[in-house]
């Protein structure tokens, strides 16, 4: 009875500790559209609830708020921006109090949920174009993905330098280091 009382309270203490992401970015919203639908006609969707993530274009700080150009992305499982080319388009996310603009640099993966309060024109080079605004609620900035170095794992019984005929005083590395070595032989 000890054991599966100990194994109950490591088991939720391990789901309880196990994500640090909020559940309105961890759960998809049943019915939410997405950037593409709703970009040909913004007006008919205000007031939906979404959860849309993408990569940061830009961030501007307004005195109670703060404006984020968003580059938006499929979600993974999580919440996660999906890696890759393809965008649905573009969104402002308008998140409240100041964001540092150094830690949400351009780039960045960001997750938000909110709701969609109208648009606004912009343009993006000289295309003009009209972006979805969000408010949001709750966001997320997700770490950057880091990609493990490669290292080639040699074969244990591999010696490069094996030969039936070797010849056990020659190093192929320079003899200078070996200078002190009882085995050094002046040729």
């Amino acid at each position: 009875m000890k054991y599966l009382t100990l194994l109950i309270v490591l088991a939720s203490l391990v789901t309880g500790c196990a994500s640090n992401i909020p559940e309105e970015i961890r759960q998809p919203i049943a019915g939410a559209p997405s950037i593409s639908e709703v970009r040909p006609n913004i007006n008919q969707f205000i007031g939906r609830e979404i959860r849309w993530g993408g990569q940061i274009a830009s961030v501007e700080n307004k005195t109670s708020e703060t404006f984020v150009e968003i580059v938006g992305r499929d979600l993974e499982q999580f919440g996660r921006p999906r890696q890759g080319d393809y965008s649905a388009g573009r969104f402002f996310a308008i998140i409240p109090g100041f964001i540092d603009p150094a830690v949400y640099k351009d780039g960045r993966d960001i997750t938000v949920h909110g709701t969609i309060s109208g648009y606004s024109d912009g343009v993006i080079g000289e295309y003009a174009y009209q972006y979805p605004v969000v408010r949001s609620y709750q966001h997320k900035l997700w770490e950057p993905i880091v990609t493990p170095r490669h290292y080639h794992r040699r074969d244990p019984w591999y010696d490069p330098w094996y030969d039936p005929w070797y010849d056990p005083w020659y190093r192929p590395w320079p003899r200078r280091h070996y200078r002190h070595s009882p085995y050094h032989y002046p040729y």
